[in-house]
């Protein structure tokens, strides 16, 4: 028994599932997600599938496996992954991917199989309506999934919202020990990389400044004190666009020589940031505003 399938439908659906996929883990995972590089990984994944039609029968299992994880890899890399992060989140991302992709599968299974038993019987106008079957199930469960990633992602912000943890802060030899407050409203980012931004308490970072450093961040005028910086600071500093309700103003912030997060082992899980020294309240327990998406991507 032959079975024809038509290229551009398969494109269509597994374009948007890989884009559905890559919604969800950027929505449960609090991570911000560009349409463009999500549309090129899922047509990648897309592609790969209407490839996969035409590569032979007589393919060994493991080579399959092997070529599936490799797309997989690559669809994380372009949609989700940024370098700055290292490898082991590429290979978490990827598993989330995984997982995220295998649940909606079933509940893909689940609903091909309820549409047959509504539909029932064999007759020809049944088989042609079983044609069409993958764009109803696409259709379905697009907006069921993406309202649960929704619900879920919020659930989850606001439970992590509510954590302090630990940071260690080390410039050179000089390392400062300060707890921060999870908060999903930190959408702070460096434009250029993409890295997300720690306000911590100046008071609480100045043992880690030089004198000319200090003077920066304290000063309401940072981009005149920029040139008396050291010349390995003026590369690792940046001016953050920054929006409150007052209004708009540059940020200055720097890449810190490392910068850690110490879970309840105390074991350390180093963190890729930027950090801004900025005047926190000092009536909070807090000396550090840590964006959940880095607590999240541990």
């Amino acid at each position: 028994m032959e079975t024809e399938v038509y290229a551009d439908i398969l494109f269509f659906v597994n374009f948007s599932m890989d884009f559905l996929t890559l919604y969800l883990c950027a929505r449960l995972g609090c991570r911000p997600l560009s349409p463009v590089r999500a549309c090129a990984s899922a047509a990648i994944g897309a592609l790969y599938a209407v490839v996969a039609l035409l590569l032979p029968a007589g393919i060994p299992l493991l080579l399959t496996l092997a070529l599936d994880a490799a797309i997989c890899l690559v669809l994380c890399a372009i949609g989700l992954w940024r370098r700055a992060e290292g490898w082991r989140s590429l290979l978490r991302l990827s598993a989330a991917y995984l997982l995220v992709s295998a649940l909606l599968g079933g509940l893909m299974t689940l609903l091909f199989n309820a549409f047959n038993r509504l539909v029932g019987g064999e007759s020809p106008a049944v088989e042609e309506s079983r044609g069409s079957t993958a764009l109803l199930l696409l259709s379905l469960a697009a907006p069921l999934c993406g309202a649960l990633a929704m619900l879920l992602s919020r659930v989850f912000r606001r439970s992590l919202s509510k954590r302090t943890v630990t940071l260690r802060l080390c410039e050179g030899e000089r390392c400062v020990t300060l707890r921060a407050l999870c908060d999903n409203g930190n959408l702070l980012r460096e434009p250029l990389s993409s890295l997300p931004v720690v306000p911590v308490s100046l008071p609480a970072a100045a043992a880690c400044l030089p004198p000319q450093a200090l003077r920066l961040f304290s000063s309401p005028h940072p981009c005149e004190q920029l040139e008396a910086l050291p010349p390995d600071w003026q590369r690792r500093t940046r001016l953050i666009p920054a929006g409150s309700a007052v209004g708009h103003a540059l940020l200055p912030a720097y890449l810190p020589d490392a910068l850690y997060l110490l879970d309840e082992r105390g074991h350390s899980h180093p963190l890729h940031a930027y950090i801004a020294p900025v005047t926190l309240p000092s009536d909070k327990e807090y000396a550090a505003i840590l964006p959940t998406e880095l607590l999240l991507a541990l």
